[in-house]
């Protein structure tokens, strides 16, 4: 016996990325004998950093939402501060710059769920003769605060249709409509729906697809109470989380890659790590999607029921990365460089168009540029600056690719990036490059695991909506004591979603167990 482990543990966590860890947390407080299990030397999964000529540089996070002020928290730093480790947030002054053809404008965020200076700045960008905008932009946000409030609550209660009707009747009446349908419904100018829509991008899927729950939450959430960031980037939430779970007592171990999930007669034994250990357990909670879980990691592999392979073939994978960062030699004025977050759309309300894009190999328009130093001086040394270019294309963008030709599907699309930008600020960018660094799908696939280099979990359609995923949690468990827990569950994908999915996935382990349902 490795002199590691104990021979058996109530629950398995696989990956100490921030779910797994949120996940571990919520079962250590309730007794139970934890083991997180992680392959790499470090947790966080993508959220973490990585040093380049002496600067530690953000791998994946542009912004957080559900944090709030110290006078006004909100769940995130609610959750760290009962966690008695603190994270240090860096407030975003603005929600975004937005540019297109039609509109160049800064979106001011609002203070603790009042929406009056976005709304504000909206009619004195687009004009509003005859009053009705602004009561239709007030009635909108208002509407997309209720459904903000249902999911919060769904997220970590979920409820039978009736009760659900009764208790969040504006969201499952809404849950049936696109962003689409409701921006016609309210009748906005085209203006006003390019800066509504400019976040779809976080999401991954177009506004004629996009679910509005979905959509609402997050514009809710970010423009009623502002984005921020951790002063000490994402790994910061990792290394707080991981320190919160060792106070507690939970058990975790760095290099260890589980291999496979052991199951017999529909039910989870214990799991096997890459290097022929066997662990048992009663229940596994794991980070990898349930497509590698179910296609890969479950042994014997006849333990995989045939509908658990058609749901996973089933599933429509969200999108991935390809991210060029940049350390360059001059501070941030003097390139030219005066916002935090800017998204440039040389089409204007194109998100279909751009999402189609991102499914090839042509060129990407749709860019999301981000300089930390702009609200953190310090986010590199003095006389420099970190600057990020991002597209998030679909992973099958690089399926098929030979070594050469993805060294050119790297170069063209670098290529690409550096000319836009460096055309928009009138600044040469590749003269001032000390550090490039380029993400791409298969950066992610390496680093994660995940198939397609996928980032956001299972793309949001209006048949995965989350009010139907509310309804059919848990269909995409068809073993016995096996739970997932990332952006592939209810609430989707961003970095305070993974901690709600997380405590979710353990809550219904513990549930389970109550009800002796675990064996």
């Amino acid at each position: 016996m490795n002199r590691f482990f104990k021979p058996r543990y109530d629950v398995v966590v696989i990956g100490a990325a921030l779910a797994g860890l949120s996940a571990a947390i919520e079962l250590r407080r309730a007794g139970l004998d934890v083991l997180v299990l992680e392959q790499h030397n470090l947790p966080g999964g993508v959220a973490t950093s990585y040093l380049r000529k002496g600067v530690e540089i953000e791998a994946s996070l542009h912004e957080m939402c559900s944090v709030g002020t110290e006078a006004h928290p909100l769940r995130i730093r609610q959750y760290f501060e009962r966690l008695g480790h603190p994270v240090e947030w860096v407030k975003i002054p603005y929600c975004f710059r937005y540019i297109s053809p039609n509109i160049d404008m800064e979106l001011p965020c609002g203070e603790n769920g009042d929406f009056t200076e976005p709304i504000d700045a909206i009619v004195k960008a687009v004009g509003d003769k005859d009053g009705t905008l602004r009561e239709s932009l007030e009635d909108f946000f208002e509407l997309c605060k209720q459904v903000q409030h249902s999911m919060n609550e769904l997220s970590v209660k979920p409820m039978g249709k009736i009760k659900m009707f009764l208790k969040h009747r504006p969201f499952v009446i809404t849950s049936g409509y696109t962003c689409r349908e409701i921006f016609d419904f309210f009748r906005f100018p085209t203006e006003v729906e390019e800066i509504l829509s400019a976040y779809w991008v976080y999401l991954g899927s177009p506004i004629a697809d996009l679910p509005f729950s979905i959509y609402a939450y997050i514009l809710s959430d970010y423009i009623g109470s502002g984005p921020f960031i951790p002063k000490h980037t994402s790994y910061e939430l990792s290394a707080k989380l991981e320190a919160g779970a060792k106070d507690l007592g939970v058990h975790v171990e760095y290099g260890c890659r589980v291999d496979k999930v052991l199951v017999h007669d529909g039910k989870v034994t214990g799991v096997r790590l890459a290097s022929g250990e066997e662990i048992a357990t009663e229940q596994v909670i794991c980070g990898a999607y349930p497509n590698t879980v179910y296609g890969r990691m479950i042994e014997p592999a006849e333990e995989v029921p045939v509908k658990a392979k058609k749901w996973v073939n089933s599933t429509d994978l969200g999108v991935s990365v390809f991210s060029v960062v940049l350390l360059l030699d001059k501070e941030a004025q003097e390139l030219g460089i005066k916002d935090y977050a800017t998204f440039i759309s040389p089409r204007g309300l194109a998100s279909e168009f751009y999402y189609q894009q991102g499914l090839g190999d042509e060129k990407w328009d749709y860019l999301t540029v981000v300089c930390p130093n702009i609200v953190h001086e310090d986010a590199s040394y003095k006389g420099t600056c970190l600057y990020s270019i991002t597209y998030l294309p679909h992973g099958s963008s690089i399926q098929g690719l030979s070594p050469e030709q993805y060294e050119e599907y790297k170069r063209k699309h670098v290529q690409q990036f550096l000319d836009a930008e460096s055309k928009r600020l009138g600044v040469d960018l590749r003269s001032h490059i000390i550090e490039i660094i380029v993400e791409t799908p298969v950066t992610i696939s390496h680093y994660t695991g995940a198939y397609l280099g996928t980032i956001y979990g299972y793309r949001h359609t209006m048949h995965t909506n989350v009010a139907a995923r509310t309804l059919t949690k848990g269909d995409d468990r068809f073993i016995r004591g096996l739970y997932f827990a990332g952006a592939h569950q209810l609430a989707g994908d961003g970095m305070a979603p993974q901690i709600d999915n997380g405590t979710a996935a353990a809550r219904e382990a513990l549930s389970d167990r109550k009800k002796g349902k675990r064996a």
